[in-house]
């Protein structure tokens, strides 16, 4: 079946469970909106916030869809499509730290996620190999997991399984000893717990941020990745009137995500961020969020660090399908093939090779 009949096919729903599929609109914006608002721990990610910091970042073309079943949407998939002068690829979503996959309606069980699953994954791989998409992926996140790998319409061609550390909120916490040592020593110097109620000081927190990454010879995200979203929190701890450790949070529905952190080297020799993390969760329990998402770690000692707070590791999948020729892709080194579409997934490292 070619590519337009099998998008033909999906469109008319199947009609005798009454689904349809189509791109989201102008005109169903609200409708996702909503879909997004009541789903359950539903990431900042999929919000058309985040669709629009995307592309004021200029990090490509949006393209949802949306699943509707008797006329209600149901289910939707958003994704980013950014094309080269060697074929395009498909992510949903794009950035780091992005949750994408499928996002379905509070009250949907398991069977009609199922079908909402190979719909919409059929929509996307459909229309891929129509449009010189050669590599589509799905980004899930930590709160599916693996769960629908069982629905897609046919298997992935790649897979990436990373680690993340999900805290939930609504049980105790139960922290290693050092955690609550480290934080008890912190308390002892009298730090000030701040929140940025200006732009001046929420850049400030930036800044500190920044630096700290350049410390350690990694890219700071942009300025701008936080200043267009107003879901953005940007804290602070204060040791005689110095900012020494300072985080930026990404708040929305039932999530809490740990996105950035900075020390200044008074910080990192205090151990001041510890006992701001301990500040800010009780702040998110205070506040009747659920989830504190640590999100994924870029070595096994940050990931030891998240992990001493008690919370549970689960999988972060990428799944991707060659959706068009991808030989060429191969042949560019890891660096070559991330200039080309930076903040993309386009194909695992291990089925890269150096020319």
């Amino acid at each position: 079946m070619s590519p337009g009949a099998i998008i033909a096919r999906l469109q008319n729903g199947g009609a005798e469970q009454g689904w349809s599929v189509a791109t989201m609109d102008r005109a169903s914006e609200p409708a996702y909106a909503a879909l997004v608002a009541g789903a359950p721990a539903s990431p900042i990610t999929h919000t058309l916030a985040w669709r629009d910091l995307l592309l004021g970042l200029e990090l490509g073309q949006p393209i949802y869809w949306l699943a509707r079943r008797d006329g209600q949407v149901r289910a939707a998939l958003p994704a980013f499509l950014r094309r080269s002068s060697s074929g395009a690829v498909l992510n949903s979503l794009p950035l780091v730290q992005s949750v994408g996959g499928v996002i379905t309606a509070a009250d949907a069980g398991p069977e009609e996620r199922a079908q909402a699953v190979g719909r919409l994954l059929g929509a996307m791989l459909a229309w891929a190999a129509s449009n010189d998409v050669r590599v589509a992926c799905v980004v899930g996140g930590p709160y599916r997991g693996l769960g629908d790998v069982a629905a897609f319409p046919r298997p992935p061609d790649f897979q990436l399984v990373r680690s993340t550390n999900v805290l939930d909120l609504a049980r105790p916490l139960a922290p290693r000893a050092s955690i609550t040592w480290t934080i008890r020593k912190a308390d002892r110097l009298g730090p000030v717990h701040r929140v940025a109620r200006t732009p001046a000081e929420a850049r400030a927190v930036y800044d500190l941020y920044a630096a700290s990454m350049q410390r350690l010879g990694v890219t700071p995200q942009p300025w701008e990745l936080f200043a267009l979203l107003p879901q953005a929190r940007f804290v602070w701890a204060e040791v005689g009137g110095e900012m020494v450790s300072a985080l930026i949070l990404l708040v929305h529905g039932q999530v809490i995500e740990y996105h950035s952190v900075g020390n200044s080297e008074a910080g990192r020799r205090l151990q001041t961020n510890t006992w701001l993390c301990a500040q800010e969760l009780a702040w998110a329990r205070s506040q009747g969020l659920r989830f504190w998402h640590w999100g994924v770690s870029p070595s096994p000692a940050v990931h030891d660090f998240k992990k001493r707070w008690g919370g549970e590791d689960l999988p972060f999948p990428v799944w991707g399908w060659c959706t068009g020729a991808v030989d060429h892709w191969r042949a560019l080194t890891p660096p070559e093939l991330a200039a080309t579409f930076p903040s993309y997934f386009v194909l695992p490292y291990d089925q890269l090779r150096a020319p």
